[in-house]
């Protein structure tokens, strides 16, 4: 198995899985334009992929190369946008992350945690 950068990548990955369920929860019943409306539900998306592109961050670039067709190099890119670049968030970006990656996030760490499980 090769080295992974975070010490905890079990966890990382729970916490990333914790908040892609969270974020599912968050938009269930929505719609592009009643999200775009809902500033809670926007203020906790993003809260949410914070946290996302944070522990991917943790987790470094390995996801990449073992999930090349999931986007985790953008999910981490993100999170500097939501933390440094506030303004230029828009709730059609943070919408369709949520909607359209944030379930192929999910669905890729759960294979991982089942890949580290068997290790």
């Amino acid at each position: 198995m090769r080295s992974l950068p975070s010490e905890r990548p079990l966890k990382r990955l729970q916490d990333i899985v914790e908040n892609c369920n969270r974020v599912l929860q968050y938009t269930d019943g929505l719609t592009a334009q009643t999200y775009a409306t809902n500033v809670m539900a926007i203020d906790a998306v993003e809260r949410c992929l914070q946290r996302i592109s944070e522990a991917a961050m943790k987790l470094g670039g390995y996801l990449d190369t073992t999930y090349p067709d999931v986007p985790w190099k953008k999910m981490r890119a993100m999170g500097n946008v939501l933390r440094h670049r506030y303004e230029e968030v828009m709730a059609e970006i943070t919408w369709r992350t949520a909607t359209v990656e944030v379930p192929r996030f999910r669905a890729s760490a759960l294979l991982e945690i089942e890949r580290l499980s068997r290790s």
